[in-house]
């Protein structure tokens, strides 16, 4: 259980960061 939160949240970091990237490209 305790592992599929934490690579929930990678995930959710990750999604984060491209959206960061995302917008800083433009």
């Amino acid at each position: 259980q305790e592992l599929l939160k934490e690579r929930e949240r990678q995930k959710e970091e990750q999604v984060q960061a491209l959206k960061y990237s995302m917008q800083s490209g433009m």
